[in-house]
C-alpha cells in the first residue's frame, strides 16, 4: 500500500512537473488579448501530452483526464472547450478582462467539477478503501482503474479534440490579422532590443503609449467582432432571433465595428509607413494627432456621437434584457453557456462585451493626455493632439447628454407608471392634467422636496420638473397622487414663474406664479443649500426655454380651443 501510494504521489508530481504541460495551466489564465494558438499546434500539443501520460496512466492506474464535450448541433460547437475549467472573465480597473469567480450571469457546467491531479501525499482516491487489502484486491483495483482511464482517454481523443469549422477558422485568422502587430505587451518589447537601446527615454515612453493606443484599439475591434460575428450570428442562425431582438442586446454595434475597423486600419497603415528601411518590426511613429483629429471631427465625429449615443444609452436596457432572457429562455441559456467555452471567445461573455464597448469612448482622453505629456510642446503633433483631446471630450459630452436624456425618459415612465389611475388635477386654465399628459413632456429634474403649509408644517413631496410644468406629488398606498396642501394647485405652470430665495433660509425658495388666472406663492425647502441652488438653476432654465402658450406644442388650451371651434362649425352646418 505504501509503495502504491508513493507511486500515485510521484505520478501526480510528475504530471505537474512536465515542461510540455506548461500550456495546460498557463494558456487559459493568460488574458493577453492578442495571443492565439494555431489549431494544428494546439491539437499537436494536446496529443503530445496525452500519448506519454496515457501509457503511464494505463500502467499505474493513477491518472485520469477529465473530458469535456460540446454539442455538435451548431456551427459554433466545433471549437473544443479548454482542457481545464477556469472562472469566468471579469473586468479589471482599466477595462481589460481578468479572472474571477461567479461574475455576472455565469452559467455553471452540469455536474460537479472534474478531478484534477492532487498535491503529493493527497492523491485523489478512486473509491473508498478501508482496512488492509490483499494482493488480489490490489490487482483488481489497478485493473479497473486502467480500464476506466483507457475509456476516459478514448473519449477525450474522439470527442473533445474537434476541428474548427470553416467559418470559425476564418474568423480566428481575421482576428489574428487584426492584432498581429500588437502581440507584444509594449512597443519596447515589440522591436529589437538593440533598437530600443538606441532611443532616448522620452522617445521610448511616447512610443509605448502610442503602441497602447493601437493595441487597445485592436482589442476593441476584437470585442465588437466577438459580439457580432459569434453571439449575434448564433442568436440569428440557431435561435432565429430577429434583427430587432438582436439590436436590443447590441444596439448599433454594426456601425461601431465599421467606425473602429476603419480607424484601426489607419493606425496600422501609419505603423507600416513608419517602419525602418529593411526592417519589418523596428519603427518610430512620428505623428498620430492628425489621425485622431480625423477620427473625432467632421462626419466621423458625428458618427461617433450618434453611434455611441445609441449604444451607451441602451446599455442598461441591454443588460436587463440579457438577464431576463437568461432566466426565462432555456435555449438561450444553453447557447450562451456553450459559446462561453469557445476558445475564440476566451470567456468574454455578453455582459462583458457590452461593458467593454460602453467604456471604450472614455479611455481615449487618458491615452491622448499621456501621449501629449510625452510629445514636444511646440511640435505640430502636439497641436494636433491638443485639438484631438478637445474633440474627444466634446464627443463624450454629447454621448453623456444622450445617455442622460434616455435615463430621464426612463425615470419619467417609471413615475407615470406609478401614478394612481384616478389621480388628476386642474390647471389654472381649467384643463385637467392626468398621468398620460406627463409622457408628452420631457423630464428636466426630479427629487424629494418639502412643501411648507400655512400652519408651518413641512410636507414631503416628489417634485417633477417637466417641459412646461412643475408637478408636486405625494406617495399614497405605494402610488403617486397629486399633492394636496392648503387648497393650492399641485401643478405649477412655468409660464411667468418667478423663483426667489427666502431671506435667512439658505435651504428654502419661493415659487411665485404670476399667471393671469391668479397669482400663487409656494414655499419649498430642500435638504441643503447646494440642493436649493441646483433646483433654482434648473427651474430658471426651464422657465426660459418654456414654450409660449400660443406657440408651444404642449398647450392643451390651444388644442381644446381648436376642437371647440371645429365642433361649432359642424353644428352651424346642420342649422
Amino acid at each position: 500500500m505504501g509503495n502504491a501510494h508513493s507511486k500515485s504521489s510521484d505520478g501526480a508530481s510528475s504530471l505537474r512537473g512536465r515542461p510540455e504541460l506548461s500550456f495546460y495551466s498557463s494558456f487559459p489564465r493568460k488574458w493577453s488579448e492578442n495571443v492565439f494558438l494555431d489549431n494544428e499546434l494546439l491539437t499537436s500539443k494536446i496529443l503530445s501530452v496525452l500519448r506519454p501520460q496515457s501509457e503511464r496512466g494505463l500502467r499505474t492506474g493513477h491518472l485520469r483526464y477529465p473530458a469535456h464535450f460540446l454539442s455538435t448541433s451548431s456551427v459554433f460547437a466545433s471549437v473544443a472547450a479548454s482542457l481545464k475549467e477556469h472562472p469566468r472573465a471579469t473586468l479589471l480597473s482599466d477595462g481589460s478582462p481578468g479572472l474571477a469567480r461567479n461574475v455576472g450571469m455565469t452559467v455553471s457546467q452540469k455536474g460537479g467539477p472534474q478531478p484534477a491531479p492532487s498535491p503529493a501525499g493527497t492523491g485523489t482516491r478512486l473509491g473508498p478503501v478501508t482496512g488492509e487489502m490483499d494482493e488480489t484486491d490490489t490487482l483488481s483495483l489497478k485493473f479497473k482503474q486502467a480500464a476506466d482511464d483507457s475509456l476516459s482517454l478514448t473519449s477525450l481523443n474522439a470527442d473533445s479534440i474537434l476541428i474548427e469549422d470553416p467559418y470559425t477558422a476564418s474568423l480566428r485568422r481575421e482576428i489574428e490579422a487584426d492584432a498581429h502587430e500588437f502581440e507584444a505587451e509594449s512597443w519596447s518589447l515589440s522591436v529589437d532590443p538593440t533598437y530600443v537601446k538606441k532611443q532616448k527615454r522620452e522617445v521610448v515612453k511616447r512610443q509605448d503609449v502610442l503602441y497602447e493606443l493601437m493595441q487597445t484599439e485592436a482589442h476593441h475591434v476584437r470585442t465588437l467582432k466577438i459580439m457580432l460575428k459569434v453571439y449575434s450570428r448564433a442568436l440569428r442562425e440557431e435561435l432565429q432571433f430577429s434583427p430587432k431582438a438582436i439590436s436590443l442586446l447590441f444596439p448599433g454595434a454594426d456601425d461601431l465595428l465599421e467606425v473602429h475597423g476603419h480607424f484601426l486600419s489607419r493606425l496600422k497603415e501609419r505603423r507600416q509607413e513608419s517602419l525602418e528601411e529593411g526592417s519589418d518590426r523596428n519603427y518610430i511613429v512620428q505623428k498620430i494627432g492628425d489621425l485622431l483629429v480625423q477620427q473625432f471631427s467632421g462626419e466621423n465625429g458625428e458618427r461617433m456621437k450618434e453611434k455611441y449615443g445609441v449604444f451607451c444609452s441602451g446599455h442598461n436596457e441591454a443588460v436587463s434584457h440579457y438577464k431576463l432572457l437568461l432566466q426565462q429562455n432555456k435555449k438561450f441559456q444553453n447557447l450562451i453557456k456553450r459559446i462561453g467555452n469557445f476558445s475564440i471567445v476566451r470567456r468574454l461573455g455578453v455582459q462583458e462585451c457590452i461593458l467593454l464597448v460602453t467604456q471604450r469612448i472614455t479611455k481615449y482622453p487618458v491615452l491622448v493626455e499621456r501621449i501629449i505629456q510625452n510629445t514636444e510642446a511646440d511640435s505640430e503633433d502636439h497641436r494636433d493632439l491638443t485639438q484631438a483631446l478637445s474633440l474627444i471630450k466634446g464627443v463624450i459630452s454629447q454621448v453623456d447628454a444622450r445617455v442622460s436624456e434616455c435615463e430621464k425618459g426612463q425615470r419619467l415612465r417609471e413615475i407615470a407608471g406609478k401614478m394612481d389611475l384616478k389621480s388628476s388635477s386642474k390647471l389654472k386654465n381649467g384643463l385637467t392634467f392626468r398621468k398620460e399628459d406627463m409622457l408628452q413632456r420631457q423630464l428636466h429634474l426630479e427629487g424629494t422636496l418639502c412643501w411648507k403649509t400655512t400652519s408651518g408644517r413641512l410636507k414631503d413631496v416628489l417634485a417633477v420638473l417637466l417641459t412646461d410644468v412643475l408637478l408636486l406629488l405625494q406617495e399614497k398606498d405605494q402610488k403617486y397622487v397629486f399633492a394636496s396642501v392648503d387648497s393650492k394647485r399641485p401643478i405649477i405652470s412655468l409660464q411667468k414663474l418667478i423663483v426667489r430665495e427666502v431671506a435667512n433660509e439658505e435651504k428654502a425658495m419661493f415659487l411665485i406664479s404670476a399667471s393671469l388666472h391668479g397669482p400663487e406663492m409656494y414655499e419649498i425647502y430642500t435638504s441643503s443649500k447646494e440642493d436649493r441652488n441646483t433646483w433654482m438653476a434648473h427651474i430658471r432654465r426651464a422657465v426660459e426655454s418654456c414654450p409660449d402658450e400660443e406657440e408651444g406644442p404642449y398647450s392643451e388650451a390651444e388644442e381644446e380651443r381648436k376642437v371647440l371651434e371645429a365642433r361649432a362649425l359642424r353644428l352651424r352646418d346642420f342649422q
